[in-house]
Order: C-alpha cells, then sequence, then structure tokens
C-alpha cells in the first residue's frame, strides 16, 4: 500500500543522523532552474523544532522495536526450553511405567514358580 506520509518509511539509525547533519546543505537545482531557487524563500520551512522531536521519536520507536524483539526471542528460547523439559519429563515417566510393568510381571512369575514347588513338599 502506497501512502504520502514519510513517517511510515523504514528509516535506518544512520539515517536519522543523516537527516540532521544535512539540513543545512542547499539541494541540487539544475542549472535551468538555478535562477528560480532563492534559499532565503524556504529557511522558514527548514530546520523546525518538530523535526527534532520526530527525529527523537523515531529513535524511541526504533529501541522499542529493538526491545521488543529482544524479549521475545528470549521467551522463544524459553518456550523451546519448557517444551524440552516436559518432553524429557514424558519420556522418563514412560520408562519408570515400564520399568514397573517389567518388574511386575518378573514378580508374578516368581510368585507362580514358588507356589507350585511349596505344595509339592
Amino acid at each position: 500500500s502506497s501512502t504520502t506520509s514519510s513517517q511510515d518509511l523504514p528509516v535506518g539509525v544512520g539515517d536519522i543522523s543523516v537527516t540532521g547533519l544535512n539540513q543545512t546543505n542547499s539541494p541540487n537545482v539544475s542549472s535551468s532552474l538555478s535562477q528560480y531557487y532563492n534559499e532565503k524563500l524556504i529557511s522558514h520551512v527548514t530546520g523546525w523544532h518538530g523535526d527534532q522531536a520526530e527525529r527523537q521519536a523515531r529513535r524511541y520507536w526504533e529501541e522499542g522495536i529493538s526491545v521488543g524483539s529482544f524479549h521475545c526471542g528470549q521467551v522463544g528460547v524459553e518456550l523451546k526450553r519448557s517444551r524440552s523439559l516436559v518432553r524429557l519429563a514424558e519420556i522418563q515417566s514412560t520408562l519408570h511405567e515400564q520399568r514397573i510393568l517389567f518388574l511386575s510381571t518378573q514378580v508374578h512369575e516368581l510368585e507362580s514358580m514358588k507356589a507350585p514347588s511349596f505344595s509339592s513338599h
């Protein structure tokens, strides 16, 4: 989607500082239009206080995005770690259940072997 607002354009951190430095430079005007260009006529619309506030707001927005991304990454790592721990606990539980079943069958087999031998004596 196309918008006419410059606020929606992606701006890097380096772009912000470069914008602040280039405010005093006059734009490049072709020789045919140079007679119509006068720096004094546009000076009232350059370097407004709002420009600095916009740059600061953009910096805060970028910082917020990076901090949010960092925290989302941490949450993702913790979630994967927790899932791994749950899976490990499930595997250990299954192994314990299998051991219990195996030992209970061993006990039943031993009891069935002992019972007839005692009755014959």
